[in-house]
C-alpha cells in the first residue's frame, strides 16, 4: 500500500496578501479616469488594497489616513497597471534598505504606444526634470517626507529625490503601468524640486 505524499512546506510557494495603500491623484475634471484606475487596482493579485483619493495639493494631509506597515503606491487617475501582478512585483522590491521603488511605463495615445523608460537614480539625471512617474514607498518613508503643495506633474520626481536622502532607491527595469497621454507643462515646477513649499 503506497503512502500519501505530503509536500514539504519549503517547496510550497507562499501567497501572502500584501497591505497596499493606493493614493490616486486626481482633479474633478477626470472622473472617468478615476474609475479606470480603481478597476485596475481591484484586479491586482495578492494585494489587500486601501484606496485613497486626493488632489496633488492634498497629499500632505492624506498621510494621516495611510495605515502603518503598508506599502504606498501613488498613481494618477487614468493610470492602469500593465498586468494583474504588476503591483505585487513593484511592492515586493521594498525592503528596510530600499524604501522607494519606481519602474517604467507605457504611454498610450489612441492606438499609439510610447515607452516611458526611467533610468537608475542619479542626481544629474533627476535634475533634468524628465521624470514624471508613479512610485511605491514604505508607509514609514511616505509619512516622513515633506510634500511640496506647489508640485503637480513632478510630484513623483520630487518624492524620489527626497527619498534618496534617507534610503536606497531602486529602479525596477520593467514596465509596470499603462498611462494615458497627458498634456504636461512642468517647466514652472522644475525650480521647486527638492523644496518644501
Amino acid at each position: 500500500m503506497a503512502g500519501q505524499h505530503i509536500p514539504s512546506r519549503d517547496s510550497v510557494p507562499e501567497h501572502k496578501d500584501r497591505s497596499v495603500t493606493f493614493i490616486i491623484l486626481f482633479d474633478s475634471s477626470n472622473q472617468d479616469g478615476l474609475e479606470v484606475t480603481k478597476e485596475s487596482i481591484s484586479e491586482q493579485k495578492e494585494v489587500n488594497a486601501t484606496i485613497l483619493e486626493c488632489s496633488p495639493q492634498a497629499l500632505q494631509e492624506i498621510k494621516k489616513d495611510v495605515p502603518d506597515n503598508s506599502s504606498v503606491v501613488i498613481l494618477r487617475s487614468g493610470d492602469r497597471f500593465l498586468s494583474t501582478s504588476s503591483c505585487v512585483e513593484l511592492v515586493s522590491e521594498l525592503t528596510e534598505q530600499v524604501q522607494c521603488v519606481y519602474c517604467d511605463s507605457i504611454i498610450k495615445d489612441g492606438h499609439d504606444e510610447m515607452m516611458q523608460l526611467m533610468f537608475p537614480f542619479s542626481l544629474s539625471a533627476m535634475s533634468s526634470g524628465y521624470m514624471v512617474t508613479n512610485i511605491a514607498l514604505s508607509s514609514q518613508l511616505f509619512k516622513s517626507l515633506a510634500i511640496n503643495k506647489n508640485l503637480n506633474f513632478l510630484l513623483g520626481h520630487d518624492l524620489i529625490l527626497k527619498s534618496s536622502n534617507v534610503t536606497n532607491i531602486r529602479h525596477l527595469a520593467e514596465v509596470g503601468f499603462l498611462l494615458p497621454s497627458r498634456s504636461i507643462n512642468a517647466q514652472s515646477e522644475i525650480p521647486l524640486i527638492g523644496s518644501v513649499n
